[in-house]
């Protein structure tokens, strides 16, 4: 398994911390090695302003924030020093020893030439080849760094390769297709995945899982006409890929990360729910810089989240993709979104928003991916969302506000540290 890290800090903390992840849970550690290391800087992206404007002002300072499990948690069965090398000879003998790679949540766009001797001399591998084909790869970085995190490694991805994307928000298969696989003949195999499982990171490569959740992974059909097919409830008899049925295996016995396969027409519809409860909590906890639980027993922001409901389920209740999949219409109305999304900022009361997080650090925002996505679609059906796209327009704003408050702070000296002895 090798770890794809897109800054060269990530590097160096890898280093201090001695080459390991350590993950506490209730109160015990436990530290995981021997991964294989890669230093993978990410290219800008010219088309897309969220991805080229995205620039650490001091990639060395670590921020808390909130972490999918799937990055900070090598999925390991307990007690297998490395079960996708040993898994790879028994179950899959197509695939080489070294299938899986994971890339780094963060993924820092460096702009600086690229230098692959400084690569060579950081990485544990000892026979390091920077064009080694990918077979697997999981992707957890934020959904705008996406495209400039995998434009490095497009050429060492194929028809036989799958990715796997745990990521908030969608759309993001669509951007990544658009700019950089366009051929669907080409184009690598894709799988989804929503976590639940709640992951705080304390400093680099040390992190707190803080709540027992799940996975829901599904394979997406290459073709359209297979997708459309989905929406009858029958899955369609499709060869999958070799490298997908490895990867789907592979998360789904590792007991600790309780991973589950859905079809593609459920998983749908599971990653729509999230996607209308984050669209509500994430950018008005970014707002009214709360946690929450703030949210809850306030009439004036329940008539706000009432209005935001209104548009996304009429949204969602009209996307030709779910047209025909039995009680869409009840399932998705806005009294039970409401339900849903009451329920889960009473469960996470305490929890900070990882909009919130990015807001306060400094970072780019997933809110072009989870209320854009909403605003987008409506667009395309002859819908106005005018309360999504203000409160996108808002959050957006007020991160260009953090971002020039940060550019005019002049650090000061701490009375005494120029005084003479």
């Amino acid at each position: 398994m090798t770890l794809l890290l897109h800054r060269r800090a990530l590097m160096k903390d890898w280093k201090k911390v001695g080459g390991g992840i350590e993950l506490s849970t209730h109160g015990l550690s436990e530290t995981r090695t021997g991964f294989d290391v890669e230093l993978v800087l990410a290219l800008r992206d010219s088309t897309s302003k969220s991805s080229s404007t995205e620039v650490d002002a001091d990639p060395g300072q670590f921020q808390p924030q909130e972490r999918n499990v799937g990055s900070m948690e090598p999925p390991f069965p307990e007690g297998d020093a490395d079960p996708v090398e040993s898994n790879a000879g028994s179950e899959s003998p197509s695939l080489p020893p070294q299938a899986d790679e994971i890339s780094s949540q963060e993924s820092d766009l460096d702009f600086d030439n690229f230098d692959s001797e400084f690569r060579q001399q950081n990485s544990t591998s000892t026979e390091l080849d920077i064009d080694q084909k990918i077979f697997n790869l999981i992707v957890t970085t934020k959904a705008g760094n996406t495209v400039s995190a995998l434009r490095r490694i497009k050429h060492r991805l194929s028809r036989e390769s799958t990715i796997l994307f745990l990521q908030n928000g969608m759309g993001i298969l669509e951007e990544v297709n658009s700019k950089l696989f366009p051929d669907v003949e080409t184009r690598p195999n894709y799988m989804l995945g929503i976590v639940t499982h709640g992951v705080n990171s304390e400093r680099p490569f040390r992190a707190v899982h803080a709540g027992l959740g799940t996975i829901a992974l599904g394979i997406i059909p290459r073709y359209e006409r297979l997708r459309e097919t989905n929406m009858s409830k029958s899955e369609p008899k499709t060869q999958w890929a070799s490298s997908s049925r490895f990867m789907l295996r592979t998360i789904t016995r590792t007991p600790v990360l309780a991973a589950v396969g859905f079809s593609h027409v459920d998983l749908m519809q599971l990653q729509i729910e999230k996607l209308a409860v984050n669209a509500i909590i994430n950018p008005l906890t970014a707002m009214f810089d709360s946690s929450n639980g703030e949210l809850l027993f306030n009439f004036a922001f329940t008539r706000v989240m009432r209005l935001l409901l209104a548009e996304i389920s009429l949204v969602i209740r009209s996307l030709p993709e779910i047209q025909g999949v039995p009680n869409v219409k009840m399932r998705f109305s806005p009294e039970r979104l409401e339900t849903l999304v009451v329920s889960v900022a009473n469960k996470t009361s305490t929890n900070t928003s990882s909009m919130l997080q990015d807001v306060r650090a400094g970072k780019i925002t997933e809110v072009d991916f989870i209320n854009g996505y909403i605003v987008k679609r409506g667009e395309e059906m002859g819908i106005k969302c005018v309360m999504n796209y203000m409160l996108m327009q808002m959050v957006k704003g007020k991160q260009d506000m953090f971002d020039r408050q940060n550019e005019r702070v002049i650090p000061i000296a701490a009375p005494g540290d120029s005084e003479e002895s």
